[in-house]
C-alpha cells in the first residue's frame, strides 16, 4: 500500500488482509526475505499487531503508513521492537511471543 493511502481499518465485510497472507503462510508460500515492511489496515476495535515472518514483516495498524516507517521498522526483526510498536494508538501492555508453524506430520517446533 502506498503512504497515506491504507484505510484505518479493513471493511467490516470482508476478512482482513491479514488472513490471507496467514494462510498462504500455512501452506508454505511466505512474503519475500527481502527486509521490507508491508503495512495493512488496523484490525478493528483500536487493535495493531506486527507479525514477522523470515525477512519480512506485515504491520496491521490505523497509523497512516507514512508514519508507521517513520518508526523505522524492518523486515529482520525490527518490526517488534518497542521503537517501533511505541506510535500504535492502543497503547495497552502488550507482550510479544514468538511463533512456530508447522505442517502435521512433520515434528513439532520446540518450544524456546
Amino acid at each position: 500500500m502506498s503512504a497515506g493511502t491504507a484505510a484505518a481499518t479493513a471493511p467490516p465485510d470482508r476478512p482482513h488482509p491479514l488472513l490471507r497472507l496467514l494462510l498462504e503462510a500455512a501452506d508454505g508460500r511466505f512474503p519475500p526475505v527481502d527486509g521490507q515492511v508491508t503495512v495493512l489496515p488496523g484490525l478493528g476495535r483500536g487493535l495493531s499487531c506486527s507479525v514477522a515472518f523470515t525477512g519480512h514483516a506485515v504491520v496491521a495498524t490505523p497509523l497512516p503508513e507514512a508514519e508507521v516507517r517513520a518508526q523505522g521498522p524492518n523486515g529482520f526483526g525490527g518490526s517488534l521492537t518497542p521503537t517501533s510498536c511505541a506510535g500504535w494508538p492502543d497503547r495497552r501492555p502488550w507482550s510479544a511471543r514468538p511463533m512456530s508453524c508447522w505442517r502435521p506430520g512433520e515434528p513439532a517446533a520446540q518450544p524456546l
